[in-house]
């Protein structure tokens, strides 16, 4: 199955410059998989003078001038190519390109340039030369390597003001997900999809709408030959490469939400071992994420990691304890996972989704137009309290908290007005002259006691947001 999610807003920016005026330089990039090359393609499908060049995986930079001097010369079969710089190719292109409007797409960049430096630092001389000189160009840099994106081309001396458009692809939210790729199959189905590998347009594609979601995992992470049983592999030992990075989700996925020392601790990466641009890198491409206490979001002592990739949390939990079975034969989730550690996972799951998707459910909640800041709230308990733990907290500026209660399923809760008044008995302390209001969210239609239901000022079920 494969299917298009319009991205409007990424889709309107390269838009507006499919016919510049002036020749233009966009940079997009994101994690493998997200779609960064179907949103470009999509964009500029009917586009008369549209280039696309690739760079090719695990080549040095002689394979990558050989390949790109290829290209150049079936588009120019007249023409001399020189090859021994970039400048010389990059000066080439230029010149076959001519002063027609055009939009060139470097995919890929980070290979196309071998992961050096050589390539940007040449590109600056030819764009100010000859492409902001000679053309009518609309450039776009693209990369699967958020971090070489980012911090060697994007902030790098060399094209330091001279890119003007930055695009960081996400996930696709839940919405789109429910109402795009699978607008015809059954709620439940689709919502264990994306909790086992989030709104990622390549692993959505996996998914055979003609089978159910029970059929759809089993095959996918269960089997052999099953897709997600080595795209850690690829995503680690392909794309990263460095076992290091590898150390620190194992990590993550051993202790759960651990500190920065805790984490290099654990890993023994030292700090001149490239420790913290790891961590970084990790971060940028979306497979970890940090959390900050809203109640001190600036403290380093409460500052703490996590994985927050929905694959790569499903993957831990539980393909990578059963890899060897799974290597051996298919097997049915359930003859490897008790129903119970399953539902368990599900729920966590649900709640990481909600959080993920939190402009979902703000504008759900009607205050998407107010600045709000959000993430869970934690009270140790002492000799004169009890602790709280709320699942999910925004702290709006208009001086509202809304207290979010996050299950799974909401078919059996009782005496959630007690649970509710102890949880929320610390906001009023920690946060003084600001009003709270307590919601329920939950995947089904709750069913309660009547003390429960008046726990809530609101509850918001998984319909709610996909229709509300």
């Amino acid at each position: 199955m494969s299917v298009w999610v319009e991205r409007e807003q990424e889709q309107a920016l390269l838009a507006k410059f499919a016919v510049p005026s002036a020749s233009v330089m966009t940079a997009i990039y994101g994690r493998r998989r997200i779609g960064k090359t179907s949103l470009v393609t999509e964009t500029y499908k009917d586009h008369p003078r549209f280039f696309s060049f690739e760079g090719i995986e695990n080549q040095n930079e002689t394979f990558q001038r050989d390949f790109l001097a290829s290209r150049l010369q079936a588009l120019s079969p007249d023409a001399t190519i020189k090859k021994e710089t970039w400048t010389d190719l990059l000066i080439c292109l230029s010149e076959i390109v001519g002063a027609e409007p055009a939009v060139i797409f470097f995919d890929e960049f980070q290979w196309l340039a071998a992961n050096k430096t050589t390539l940007v630092a040449e590109f600056k001389y030819v764009w100010d030369n000859y492409f902001k000189k000679n053309n009518r160009v609309h450039i776009v840099l693209c990369g699967s390597s958020s971090s070489f994106i980012l911090k060697k081309v994007i902030n790098s001396k060399a094209l330091y003001g001279r890119i003007e458009n930055f695009i960081r692809l996400h996930e696709i939210d839940m919405q789109q997900v429910f109402n795009g790729y699978f607008a015809t199959t059954s709620e439940n189905q689709v919502l264990d999809y994306y909790l086992a590998t989030g709104g990622v347009p390549k692993y959505l594609e996996l998914f055979d709408r003609n089978k159910s979601s029970r059929q759809n995992i089993e095959s996918l992470f269960f089997s052999p030959h099953g897709y997600f049983v080595d795209e850690y592999n690829r995503i680690f030992i392909s794309h990263f490469g460095h076992r290091d990075y590898q150390k620190i989700v194992e990590c993550l996925a051993s202790h759960g939400l651990s500190s920065k020392p805790r984490i290099q601790k654990a890993t023994k990466i030292a700090s001149g071992g490239g420790f913290s641009e790891k961590l970084d890198d990790l971060l940028v491409s979306g497979f970890v994420s940090e959390h900050h206490s809203v109640h001190n979001p600036t403290s380093k002592y409460l500052q703490q990691f996590y994985i927050s990739d929905p694959y790569l949390r499903f993957y831990f939990r539980h393909v990578q304890p059963y890899l060897a079975q799974i290597r051996e034969k298919p097997w049915q989730r359930s003859q490897l996972i008790a129903d119970s550690a399953y539902f368990a996972w599900r729920g966590l799951a649900f709640e990481q989704t909600c959080i993920r998707n939190h402009k979902l459910l703000a504008k759900r909640l009607g205050f998407s137009a107010v600045f709000y800041d959000y993430g869970s709230f934690f009270k140790r308990g002492d000799a004169t309290s009890k602790g709280s733990q709320i699942d999910l907290l925004f702290k709006r500026k208009d001086q509202m908290l809304l207290a979010c209660e996050i299950k799974y399923s909401a078919s059996k809760l009782t005496n959630m007005d007690v649970v509710m008044d102890q949880r929320v008995e610390p906001l009023a302390h920690q946060f003084p002259g600001y009003g709270i209001q307590r919601i329920l969210i939950s995947a089904t239609k709750p069913a309660m006691d009547a003390a429960s239901m008046g726990a809530f000022d609101q509850i918001v079920t998984l319909d709610d947001l996909l229709h509300g």
